[in-house]
């Protein structure tokens, strides 16, 4: 099975919109643990009000036996709180099948987060608007992408790494993606997208 990658949208605090390293102390905590293979951060370029943390386990278990350490997990929160209002935050894991290196280390990276599907909506038939996207050429200065239902809920994620977030915004200018979108917008009532130039703490090299 592929990594398990921890998704966390927050709003960061002045802390962290003023230095970004000022996440370090928590991340310090979290990069020793079993199974930390991967930790990347950033502001969302559209919306500087949204933190993404992204950290890739080598097994979903592993993340889970971390929050499960009463004694060092809740240090790890009382750090989180220096950077992020944990009020706002949404965590969740998906697994995605593909190169999710070249994903987190280009240069700037998409990601569409589907939060809530309309009400009879099919998750599995919603998933094969992604796969539309997904199967297309590569669009110009696209390193790779993905797609993935969060373990958790139903949640769906869309990840994709581009040499410049030009090449991104073009992409959606393709006739088949646009038809595409229109199904996936069609399809749920809370989404969030954007673009983040993803700061490395730990490098992911599987």
């Amino acid at each position: 099975m592929a990594p398990a990658l921890e998704v966390v949208f927050i709003k960061p605090t002045e802390a962290y919109i003023q230095d970004p390293s000022a996440i370090n102390p928590m991340l310090e905590l979290v990069a020793p643990c079993k199974g930390c293979l991967g930790i990347y951060h950033g502001i969302k370029i559209e919306q500087p009000d949204i933190l993404v943390l992204l950290i890739v386990w080598d097994k979903l278990s592993d993340h889970h036996e971390v929050m499960a350490d009463t004694v060092n997990y809740p240090k790890v929160g009382e750090a989180f709180a220096r950077v992020g209002d944990l009020s706002t935050l949404d965590m969740f894991h998906v697994h995605l099948d593909c190169d999710l290196a070249g994903v987190l280390n280009a240069r700037v990276v998409s990601y569409g987060n589907i939060r809530k599907l309309k009400p009879g909506v099919d998750p599995a038939e919603f998933l094969k608007l992604f796969q539309i996207l997904t199967d297309r050429e590569t669009p110009e200065g696209c390193r790779v992408g993905g797609y993935a239902r969060a373990v958790e809920r139903d949640e769906f994620l869309l990840l994709y790494g581009w040499d410049d977030i030009k090449f991104s915004q073009a992409s959606r200018e393709d006739e088949e993606v646009k038809t595409a979108m229109k199904k996936v917008h069609e399809a749920f009532e809370q989404a969030d997208r954007g673009h983040v130039q993803l700061i490395t703490y730990k490098k992911y090299e599987p």
